[in-house]
Parts: structure tokens; sequence; C-alpha cells
């Protein structure tokens, strides 16, 4: 029963190391660290206990890689929002205002960029029939509404590296954090679960 124990929680590490991130590959580092610890040893030397530290260790590993990777997608999502996860205030106002005013300045330009026919001044779209819309569309040339896609896309362009960066700086701040100690974690042997797709049960 030791030895079957002893296995599954390798399993699960096995598991966990071939999905590690190429920065902040914690899990990797814990792995290559628990390789190391155990030198010569034998698994089959290993009590219960021991195998439960391992399990532990590599626990807290995943954890400390999911915390990366969880403030970089919020980031990525609402740049900012990782800044502001990680107690960033002035981080998060920046990359979160900047956001804000390239949105804003995208929209307004490929809005007074469109001919002068389709703007809100001339059409009213909410009781002007669908049918004389389209129509006021089609009055305008594809040249017409170039510079208003040209406008769309660059903003878009900007958002991208925009998110892009934030959710760089996101992840530095939360290795970071983790790093000085001000966000710590304890084994939680269910999060092993997704390493190795089984259910690990300890009875002690």
């Amino acid at each position: 029963m030791e030895k079957i124990f002893v296995l599954m929680v390798f399993v699960a590490a096995g598991g966990l190391f071939a999905g590690g991130q190429e920065k902040y590959s914690f899990v990797n580092d814990e792995v290559s660290a628990l390789v190391k610890d155990m030198g010569a040893g034998t698994i089959g030397a290993l009590t219960v206990k021991d195998a439960a530290a391992l399990a532990g260790r590599i626990s807290i590993a995943v954890q400390k890689e999911r915390y990366v990777r969880k403030s970089a997608f919020a980031s990525m999502l609402m740049p900012g929002l990782g800044e502001f996860i990680n107690h960033d205030a002035l981080g998060g106002s920046l990359f979160l205002g900047t956001d804000i005013i390239v949105c804003a300045g995208t929209v307004l330009g490929a809005y007074f960029l469109l001919p002068a026919n389709v703007q809100f001044s001339r059409l009213d779209y909410f009781y002007t029939p669908m049918g004389t819309v389209k129509t006021e569309w089609e009055k305008n040339g594809f040249l017409s509404y170039l510079p208003s896609i040209g406008v769309v896309t660059g903003g878009a362009i900007v958002m991208a590296i925009l998110r892009h960066l934030s959710a760089s700086h996101a992840a530095e701040l939360a290795a970071k954090n983790i790093a000085d100690g001000k966000v710590t974690f304890q084994p939680d042997f269910t999060i092993l679960n997704d390493g190795m797709m089984m259910k690990m049960y300890m009875k002690f």
C-alpha cells in the first residue's frame, strides 16, 4: 500500500512537471529540488509521512504557479486588475487609466472620422427605419470608411500591447510577492488531482 501511495505522488509530480511555465516554473524548480534532496534514496524507503511532505511541497509549488497565472490572466482581461490583486494601486491605476483613454480615443476617433451622413448629428439611429440607415451607409464607398477602420485597427493593436505589458508586469509582481513572503500558501493535497486525473485519499 505504501509503495502504491508513493507511486501516485510521483505520478502527480510528473503530470504537474509537464504542465509548468517557462518563466515562472515553480513546479519544475520544486521537482528538481526534490530530486536533488532525495539524492540516491530509493522510493521504497520512503514512509507515508515522507511522501506526504513531498506532495505538500509540490502542492505549494502548484499554487504559486497558479497565482502568477491568475494575476497575469486578470490583467489580460482588464489592464491593471492583476496589479490591484497584488496591491499595486499605482501601477493598476496607470494601466487601467491608459486602457480607458485608449478605448475612449479609439471610439471617438473612429466616430468623428466617419462620413458626415452616417454620424448621429445627421442620422437618428433610434427612430430611423433600418432600411434608410442601410441606404445611408451604402452611399459611401469603402475609402470613406478607411480612416475609421484605421483608427479602430490601431486602437486594437495598442490595447493588445497594453494588455500584454500589464499581464507581464502583474506576473512579475506576483512572483516577487511570493519570493518576498507577502503571499504564502499551505499544502493542499486536493490540488494534485489536476496532475494525475484521479482522486488521492490520504489516511493516517
